[in-house]
């Protein structure tokens, strides 16, 4: 990984646990993948069950990071661009006689991002217009 990514990935370690300082870790980190080596500290932030992480804790992680946990990333969507979500069809909310707002909705993509995308809060709890009754 780069010095930068280094840097910013030490400084995420440091202010999740206690343990060497950030230039010990930069260094140290600088010789890894950064994919792996974040996948790492997100599962250690999940896991491990002490404030203090050690460089050589932090290393059994990396080291338990299979290179083929990444193929587990859904491929890229073309259609929502990854993002999950897709425009959905315009309508129109009625506020009242000649007032009116024309607004686009937007729905989850049938792909693997859209699946996640339907998960999120955002879509559970969304506002739906009904009109009263």
């Amino acid at each position: 990984m780069t010095r930068d990514e280094a840097l910013t990935l030490a400084v995420k370690i440091n202010q999740t646990f206690s343990g060497p300082p950030t230039d010990v870790w930069e260094e140290d980190l600088q010789l890894l993948d950064a994919g792996r080596a974040g996948t790492a500290l997100a599962r250690l932030r999940r896991e491990h069950e002490h404030r203090w992480l050690s460089i050589a804790a932090f290393m059994a992680m990396y080291r338990s990071v299979n290179v083929e946990d990444q193929s587990t990333r859904p491929d890229d969507c073309e259609r929502c661009d990854s993002g999950g979500w897709i425009e959905g069809a315009p309508s129109i909310l009625e506020l009242g006689p000649d007032n009116s707002i024309e607004y686009t909705t937007v729905q989850p993509c049938n792909c693997p991002h859209g699946r996640e995308a339907e998960q999120s809060t955002a879509w559970k709890y969304r506002t739906r217009n009904t009109e009263a009754a």
